[in-house]
């Protein structure tokens, strides 16, 4: 009787789950069928497997001109010539907090660092160094090789750095500036400099940087392959902009898609771009997936431990991420039985510290397929 009971909730579920992908399929259909509408935004495509385009859609007030940026969810790390690190609210350009780094030197990169942040400075030889959120010194260290950084983003396990040269190269550092890895130029525009790096979250191998070949001033999208060691810019596109940029950041919004932040040299405003369309990358997929495969969350909004109940073939991967694309946490990873299954996320990273309120995705990945859904965290 109890093995009937369980199997009568399964098909329950399962009916659950399905009913959900519903709405996803009316969506898919719905969308293809405006694509080409006279109110689409005009776009400008790289002719790769990429929905990249360039809009810019408004800038925030700095109160300043920043070197360097870094955008974290709705929070703006901006580093300046003179030794500051401001944080800036995104939306509103309010100033959330500062502190003075300890070098006396200018400040060309900042990106965060876990719960850091990090800023390399313009010297010889050139270092960074580590701070908490609340501007405590932690330490310092010197990349090897003599790396000059201009641009500085960190992945979680290494960190991403440009360097100025008679053509631009990109290094990859251990966190104490080990250099592990070179990657040169494979074909594309030249540029000697990039004032700044960011990789793109919502597709795997690119990132974005910032040449300074002179006007026009424009955005690189760049790919890259790092068991080769090589990078090859794909396009270029122009901001409109006076002056070249500065810093680079990226956050994935749930409603205006993937949006690239830059500062530029004389101008004090943040200004941003649409990048990419929503609804993709770790977004949920408009589009109707394989067959034998299902995802739902519920409840939604969570307030308390939210279930995820899910069907695949095979093994699978469930994982929880930020909407700008920042790993949160691992719930599922392996071999899975058939039917339906589910898991639970307590609302708490890896480090099973709670998270903030917020919009988080759930995504699925077996055999191939990706599914994500959004739950939305109130606290």
């Amino acid at each position: 009787m109890m093995g009937s009971a369980n199997s009568a909730q399964e098909v329950v579920l399962l009916k659950n789950v399905l009913a959900l992908l519903v709405p996803v399929l009316v969506f898919a259909i719905v969308a293809d069928a405006t694509r080409s509408g006279p109110d689409r935004a005009p776009a400008r495509f790289c002719l790769r497997p990429d929905d990249s385009m360039l809009v810019k859609l408004d800038s925030i007030p700095s109160r300043t001109q920043y070197q360097c940026i870094y955008v974290r969810n709705d929070t703006v790390f901006c580093a300046l010539q003179d030794q500051a690190v401001h944080l800036r609210d995104r939306l509103t350009g309010a100033m959330l907090d500062s502190f003075t780094t300890q070098s006396a030197t200018s400040a060309c990169a900042v990106c965060a660092f876990g719960d850091s942040i990090c800023v390399s400075h313009l010297t010889s030889p050139e270092f960074c160094e580590v701070y908490t959120l609340a501007g405590t010194y932690v330490r310092s260290f010197t990349p090897t090789g003599g790396v000059q950084v201009r641009g500085l983003h960190w992945d979680g396990t290494q960190f991403w750095a440009t360097s100025y040269a008679s053509d631009l190269v990109i290094y990859l550092m251990t966190p104490d500036g080990t250099v592990t890895k070179t990657l040169t130029r494979s074909g594309g525009v030249q540029s000697t400099i990039a004032r700044d790096l960011v990789l793109d979250p919502m597709y795997p191998n690119r990132l974005w940087s910032s040449p300074s070949n002179g006007v026009p001033n424009y955005l690189m999208y760049v790919a890259f392959d790092t068991a080769a060691g090589t990078f090859t810019p794909l396009d270029t596109f122009n901001t409109g902009l006076g002056n070249y940029m500065a810093g680079i950041g990226f956050r994935n919004d749930p409603a205006d898609g993937g949006c690239v932040y830059v500062s530029t040299f004389h101008d004090s405003c943040i200004w941003r771009y649409r990048v990419h369309e929503p609804n993709v990358g770790v977004e949920e997929e408009p589009r109707l997936p394989a067959s034998g495969f299902a995802l739902a969350v519920g409840p939604n909004p969570a307030s308390a431990p939210a279930v995820v109940s899910f069907t695949s073939s095979g093994p699978a991967d469930i994982s929880i991420y930020e909407a700008d694309g920042r790993p949160v946490r691992s719930l599922v990873s392996g071999a899975m039985e058939p039917g339906v299954r589910h898991a639970t996320w307590d609302l708490a990273d890896d480090r099973g510290r709670p998270v903030a309120s917020g919009v988080y995705f759930c995504r699925l990945t077996a055999a191939g397929t990706t599914l994500s859904r959004k739950l939305v965290v109130q606290r």
